[in-house]
């Protein structure tokens, strides 16, 4: 993990090798630095960074 966070303050997106992978069951949505919506529990998410090949 240090080395992909390393590469990515570098500028280089993608993990050394495999992926990292960031799970969320909630998110708080912001408009004009105001919270509009409160907690969305149960609005799960998955994103999924893989190595370029």
């Amino acid at each position: 993990m240090d080395k992909f966070i390393k590469n990515l303050i570098e500028g280089n997106n993608f993990p050394p090798k495999g992926s990292v992978a960031f799970t969320s069951s909630d998110h708080v949505r912001f408009q004009n630095n105001q919270d509009i919506s409160g907690h969305n529990y149960g609005a799960n998410r998955r994103l999924v960074i893989e190595k370029k090949y």
